[in-house]
């Protein structure tokens, strides 16, 4: 009786295991379907972030360009200023 019972439960895991592994690929294979579909859209609706910023209080800057770099420079009265370059 208890192995038959074990039996069971180990058929039954297995059963739920491979219904579960079938249906989470299907779904992984749609999902980056539409991801993708997503990635390519938000592309063609691309925009650029230009401008600058300063902060005189703080003593620093930060510069957007078009081409989608930038600057940042901060003082620092105790230390080496910062300047460095964004991407």
């Amino acid at each position: 009786m208890r192995f038959s019972k074990a039996i069971l439960v180990a058929t039954s895991i297995i059963a739920i295991g491979l219904c579960t592994s079938g249906c989470s690929s299907s779904s992984t294979s749609s999902n980056s379907s539409k991801s993708s579909a997503q990635v390519s859209s938000a592309k063609k609706e691309e925009s650029h972030i230009v401008g600058s910023y300063r902060d005189d209080a703080d003593g620093a800057a930060i510069t957007l360009n078009s081409d989608g770099t930038g600057t940042y420079v901060m003082a620092n009265p105790t230390q080496a200023d910062i300047h460095d370059q964004l991407t």
